[in-house]
């Protein structure tokens, strides 16, 4: 996470869409930002692989009578750290749920750590991004993810 490569998650793209951001008011950006050096600090995924989706977000992710039917588009699939599956989390997961969910997967604080800055990356809606212009609810669900972040972080730490 961090690095140059091409990814939602490189700091070359993230640090200029947290300073963006900034300008709008719409999140403490200082806080966000903290979530984001967090993240970057955090022990790499120091274990074997695993399999992971890369995407696993609302478009992806199919229900019937809201229960999970099943999963489509495995373009990124990866061998990789399984921090960036975890986005879920936030994103789907109401508050008391997620103390259920982070027990269940039992991953450690830097997994989780890591996670958090995958969100961070993957939720930034700056005024300048066309993505976020065209669906303004994009905004308002991309905010609410920040927000939970933050709170996890606050809660937990890393």
């Amino acid at each position: 996470m961090g690095d140059e490569r091409d990814s939602v998650a490189a700091e070359a793209r993230v640090r200029p869409k947290i300073e963006a951001l900034a300008r709008t008011g719409l999140v403490d950006t200082d806080a966000v930002t903290e979530v984001w050096e967090t993240a970057l600090a955090a022990p790499a995924w120091d274990r074997p692989p695993v399999w992971i989706h890369g995407d696993l977000d609302t478009g992806n992710m199919l229900t019937v009578n809201g229960r999970l039917s099943a999963v489509i588009d495995f373009g990124t699939l990866a061998v990789a750290d399984p921090a960036v599956d975890l986005q879920p989390f936030w994103k789907f997961l109401p508050g008391p749920a997620r103390d259920v969910f982070r027990k269940a997967v039992g991953h450690d604080d830097a997994t989780w750590a890591r996670a958090r800055g995958w969100v961070v990356a993957g939720s930034l809606p700056v005024p300048e991004d066309p993505y976020f212009q065209a669906d303004p609810a994009r905004v308002t669900r991309a905010l609410r993810h920040l927000e939970a972040v933050v709170e996890d972080h606050r809660r937990h730490g890393a």
